[in-house]
């Protein structure tokens, strides 16, 4: 939340390479979607860059989520590779998502709930839901 492409993700690109050469930047093509300028209730309705919005802090299990937000930025996403599938002929298969902070999660969500083989809609086959193992990882100073 609050961070741009043009601000640092864009160079990524270069940086992705230099830790790890499978993934050079002659083979694989980085996108880094903009995520649209919202008020932020948390912020006292501040308008940032953010995929949702948030309401409390610090953010756990209690919190309250933004569903139609979230919902909506997987649509955004989806829309996003269905353009690269069409304007670059790229199949969703070869197409990876990822993101930090919010786009994380929103790439986490979409994955998870909607790329999943045999859960094409909402709601995900709860059997592969199930199935499907989800690594989930938190830092220890990812609330600092």
């Amino acid at each position: 939340m609050g961070d741009t492409a043009n601000g640092g993700w864009a160079a990524l690109d270069h940086m992705l390479p230099s830790i790890c050469p499978r993934l050079s930047t002659d083979k694989i093509e980085y996108i880094f979607p903009q995520a649209p300028v919202k008020g932020i209730t948390l912020n006292g309705g501040e308008l940032v860059p953010a995929w949702f919005d948030l309401f409390d802090f610090p953010v756990d299990s209690t919190s309250r989520d933004d569903v139609i937000g979230q919902l909506n930025a997987v649509c955004m996403l989806e829309d996003t590779v269905k353009s690269i599938e069409q304007e670059r002929g790229i199949p969703a298969s070869r197409i990876v998502v990822g993101g930090f902070a919010q786009g994380g999660a929103v790439a986490m969500l979409a994955s998870y709930f909607r790329w999943l083989p045999n859960s094409w809609n909402f709601p995900v086959n709860s059997y592969v839901a199930e199935m499907t193992p989800l690594l989930w990882a938190h830092g220890a100073y990812d609330n600092k």
